[in-house]
């Protein structure tokens, strides 16, 4: 049995009100057709292979939503988790490393597939006060109420890539992992972060770090995932530190190559006079302001060029 949880948040709450009669009445009709309601594509990724997406249609989705607003966002993760945790960032995260003469960095392997449908009805089971019975929606038993959302939000027996719930569930269901985690640090002399399937370890001045590998891989095999070795990654201050894609050297910077790269492209599209549809345009300007984030010199000069391109309305 895979154990997820270390100790149980504390919260109250009327699950009766949260959950109308006829918002567990929808929940049902989807389930019974779930298939039909996941739109599948594939994202390419830095290795030139694909990710591959599951993206619940508007139905399903604005359940899932209530889900994730009513009842996960009422528990909190672990605090070394940054990855869709308000007031967190790719670059909060990045922050915690910054000037450290060691980083490692490793990667869960199929983090969300991995996360299946009987943990998630544990994780239900213990984050429900028990005796919830009488504030559940419909008259449902408890252990009705558990089946139904578990089934609301997987797959195929699994948390789906791109589900709005996926992200909660996964942080709560690695808060056991991540307490292990975090006690690795003072037996290593060491700063431990975790953002979604990315985990990142680093220290001032303990060059002996890669030790840390071993045990970190034993704990997450302890919690039903994997290392993907092929990412495990070795830096030191000498060179160019990243994580979560920031530059921590000195200070929280954009990789000059995804600056540069974006640059040309703007500059290429100015020249050839390209029009950009709606979608190209607002996908550009989320990078653009990403980049602004950490560096608004940077994000401006980007800006400036984006705003001489053209957009067609359709």
């Amino acid at each position: 049995m895979v154990v997820f949880l270390t100790k149980k948040p504390n919260t109250q709450m009327n699950l009766g009100w949260l959950f109308k009669d006829s918002i567990i009445e929808s929940m049902r009709k989807i389930i019974v057709n779930k298939e039909e309601h996941y739109i599948r594509f594939k994202i390419p990724k830095k290795s030139g292979k694909f990710r591959n997406i599951l993206a619940p249609d508007d139905d399903l989705k604005a359940l899932q939503e209530i889900v994730l607003k009513n009842f996960l966002y009422r528990f909190n993760p672990h605090p070394i988790a940054h990855g869709f945790v308000k007031e967190h960032s790719p670059k909060t995260n990045a922050e915690l490393h910054l000037g450290a003469k060691i980083i490692i960095c490793m990667d869960i392997k199929d983090f969300f597939p991995s996360i299946k449908i009987d943990r998630v009805k544990r994780l239900l089971d213990y984050l429900l006060p028990k005796g919830v019975d009488n504030d559940l929606p419909g008259n449902l038993p408890r252990n009705e109420f558990i089946d139904l959302i578990s089934e609301l939000v997987t797959f195929n027996g699994r948390l789906p890539q791109g589900a709005p719930t996926s992200p909660a569930i996964s942080n709560l269901a690695s808060l056991g992992m991540d307490k292990e985690l975090k006690t690795l640090e003072s037996t290593y002399g060491c700063v431990v972060t975790r953002y979604c399937d990315d985990i990142s370890v680093s220290s001032d001045y303990n060059t002996k770090l890669p030790q840390i590998i071993k045990p970190i891989k034993s704990i997450i095999n302890k919690y039903g995932f994997r290392v993907n070795n092929d990412k495990t990654r070795i830096l030191r201050n000498g060179g160019r530190m990243t994580v979560t894609g920031v530059v921590v050297n000195e200070k929280p910077n954009i990789q000059k190559r995804v600056r540069r790269n974006l640059r040309a492209k703007l500059h290429n599209l100015s020249v050839n006079n390209t029009e950009l549809t709606k979608l190209e345009y607002s996908q550009l300007r989320g990078q653009i302001e990403w980049i602004n984030y950490l560096n608004p010199l940077h994000g401006n000069n980007l800006n400036k060029q984006l705003q001489n391109l053209k957009v067609v309305n359709n």
